[in-house]
């Protein structure tokens, strides 16, 4: 991806190239998300991205481990951590995941801080 105007794009809303050559970003959906911003309803950059990875996690009804592994990559490299801790709490009430994933998922919630144990406990006696 070279492009320097789709670049600038990403860059608005605090993507990388990355989210686009993954998947979990679409054109479409940058394009829309760009026109939504410019309308001035939401300048918080984070809402973008959550609704992005919240729309991919609930739009698969299972996720392979690959496709895990870069969730929780843009979940940690995730500048806003309130945001970022919505998302893996939203991603651990998945069903679909197996038990290597929910433990994976587990693991990078616990770097949220204590108050996530609460959670992390609820979803296990859940599955």
């Amino acid at each position: 991806m070279q492009d320097k105007d789709l670049i600038s794009k990403l860059s608005l809303l605090g993507y990388t190239p990355a989210w686009l050559d993954s998947g979990i970003l679409t054109l479409a959906q940058l394009e829309g998300q760009i026109q939504y911003y410019n309308s001035g309803e939401d300048d918080n950059l984070e809402h973008y991205r959550y609704k992005t990875l919240h729309h991919y996690i609930n739009s698969h009804p299972h996720l392979s481990d690959q496709d895990l592994r870069q969730v929780l990559n843009f979940i940690q490299s995730e500048p806003d951590k309130a945001m970022a801790a919505s998302v893996a709490i939203f991603l651990l009430k998945k069903a679909y995941l197996t038990e290597t994933q929910f433990e994976k998922v587990c693991g990078l919630l616990r770097q949220y801080g204590e108050w996530t144990e609460k959670e992390i406990t609820k979803q296990s006696a859940l599955r």
